[in-house]
């Protein structure tokens, strides 16, 4: 709950029972008065629990039956201890029409237009930065998902390219398959003829260890570029215009040098 200090004016009005704000004789006081005096004793009471609601609308009701201008002061300060900056603003602003002849009580309820008129300046501008961050969360959550083969030609092309770049690649991965495992085949032979009954002299571990690495090496090069090629084929296929000819990708393993496998692409 937040604590609000009282106006000074609000005490001058409490403590100062002879002063013209209700010095009038009880036998001469209007019903309009005793009313008034009952709203700022309620509006009071409110205040002091921190209920500025309720103390503004009360000071209000007072000021409306005794036509008090400093009942307009309470009312104000009431107003912006609830956070109602505009409207202490316009009471302030009306206590400034109503009240010409306090130089004092004119001074000071200036210097409180000027504060409040600079919060509320400030209140508007944060106000009007968290809209605008709304707006353009709101506005990245409703963009719409692009479907690849009704986007624009020139994503279509860039996803092409990509296509095209993948299948390269598979290719490039495919050429170092074939190598490895030719080396791996011709070094098995080697090492066949060189090792009767697979018992070979100490002197060629290093040549077997060659050789596995060689047909692992073709192998991971083989399944790089069979998903590589994969990969780009269904890029393709995905970014197909419209007014291609509609001819279907088709794409199939074949057996591959080493212990890896081949990759045959028809369109």
């Amino acid at each position: 709950m937040r604590t609000v200090r009282l106006p000074t004016v609000f005490f001058l009005l409490l403590t100062l029972p002879a002063s013209p704000a209700f010095a009038k004789e009880p036998a001469a006081e209007t019903r309009d008065d005793e009313m008034a005096r009952t709203l700022f004793n309620t509006g009071r009471a409110y205040f002091e629990r921190a209920k500025y609601d309720e103390a503004a609308e009360a000071f209000g009701e007072a000021y409306a039956l005794s036509g008090r201008p400093q009942l307009l002061v309470n009312q104000a300060r009431a107003l912006e201890a609830a956070g109602r900056v505009e409207e202490s603003i316009a009471v302030l602003e009306t206590f400034l029409e109503v009240e010409q002849n306090d130089a004092a009580a004119r001074e000071g309820v200036h210097g409180m237009l000027r504060r409040l008129r600079a919060d509320a300046e400030r209140r508007a501008r944060e106000r009007a930065e968290a809209e605008a961050a709304q707006a353009a969360q709101a506005e990245e959550g409703e963009k719409p998902v692009v479907d690849l083969a009704e986007a624009p030609e020139e994503r279509r092309s860039v996803a092409k390219i990509t296509g095209l770049g993948a299948i390269g690649l598979g290719a490039a991965s495919g050429v170092v398959a074939l190598a490895t495992g030719l080396r791996s085949r011709n070094l098995h032979d080697s090492l066949e003829r060189a090792c009767p009954m697979d018992v070979c002299a100490p002197e060629m571990r290093g040549d077997v260890d060659r050789g596995h690495r060689l047909a692992v090496t073709s192998t991971v090069f083989t399944f790089v570029g069979v998903a590589a090629v994969a990969s780009g084929v269904l890029v393709l296929v995905l970014t197909k215009d419209a007014s291609d000819d509609p001819q279907s990708a088709k794409v199939e393993l074949t057996p591959g040098p080493g212990a890896g496998a081949g990759l045959r692409v028809t369109f």
